[in-house]
């Protein structure tokens, strides 16, 4: 059996008044240029095993969108890809009242949004899986009450 080493990569799916965050993936990006999805990047392992997926989607929203939103975060789902290598692809959620987003990293960010789930899901720039996290994430705000 071969070793596969995985990159871990989080998600954060940020909500507010009905709507999520969006952004669209910056042209500069090697992965999913263009692409309507939700901020978010790999995990800076620091030896310091708590939290370390709810840290990255607080570390990403901020470099990404300028928010600060420090949770608490829920877990929505998991689902693995490969690009150049293997990864395991885990997705959070938040709300958030405070603070307006901006294109902090244009790098990485062409432009984003607030939308509803139903504009997200009608996009065709909204891949599968960003589409099924939608749907996810939909079903946890329901059961969180939000």
């Amino acid at each position: 059996m071969a070793n596969t080493t995985f990159v871990v990569n989080v998600e954060a799916v940020i909500h507010r008044d009905g709507k999520l965050l969006t952004i669209v993936r910056a042209e500069a990006e090697d992965f999913g240029a263009g692409w309507l999805c939700f901020p978010g990047g790999t995990v800076d392992w620091t030896g310091d095993e708590q939290d370390v997926f709810e840290r990255t989607a607080t570390r990403e929203v901020f470099e990404e969108v300028g928010l600060d939103v420090p949770g608490p975060w829920h877990l929505v789902e998991n689902h693995t890809f490969s690009v150049d290598s293997p990864a395991l692809d885990v997705v959070m959620l938040a709300q958030s009242d405070d603070g307006e987003p901006f294109a902090k990293s244009p790098d990485e960010v062409a432009e984003l949004a607030w939308m509803t789930p139903t504009e997200i899901l009608a996009d065709p720039r909204a891949q599968p899986f960003t589409r099924y996290t939608v749907q996810r994430c939909m079903t946890l705000i329901d059961d969180l009450g939000w």
